[in-house]
């Protein structure tokens, strides 16, 4: 079976990783559009068209958590990937509500990473 095709924002501060998502994840036919911080990348959700939001935890301006809870509070219909170098233990001692986002560890594989967004897309929090 054919993974599904969608648009996706990778909100993510350092270029290289931009770079590095935007390449595999247009490779396997996806629409990408990047972005460096937070409040940017708020503003190209709030846009619409996107499924898939991949953010960073630790960026500048606003962190990943602080970014997923905006999207929800727009009302987005949009699944939502963290990225972090942390445990997802770590994470929920500042977040109040992990719910619905997919957690990815870094540093990842590309095939997690093609996994996460297709977990990402079959969640009901879309």
């Amino acid at each position: 079976m054919a993974d599904a095709v969608c648009r996706i924002l990778v909100v993510e501060d350092e270029p290289l990783i931009r770079q590095l998502l935007q390449t595999a994840l247009s490779g396997r036919g996806h629409t990408v559009d990047v972005t460096a911080d937070g409040e940017e990348g708020l503003r190209q959700a709030r846009q619409g068209g996107h499924d898939v939001l991949i953010t960073d935890y630790r960026m500048p301006k606003m962190t990943g958590l602080q970014l997923i809870a905006a999207v929800r509070s727009s009302k987005l219909k949009i699944a939502t990937i963290l990225m972090s170098s942390n445990t997802l233990e770590e994470l929920a001692l500042t977040a109040r509500d992990l719910d619905g986002i997919q957690f990815l560890r870094k540093p990842f594989g590309i095939s997690e990473l093609y996994a996460s967004v297709q977990r990402a897309l079959k969640s009901p929090s879309r």
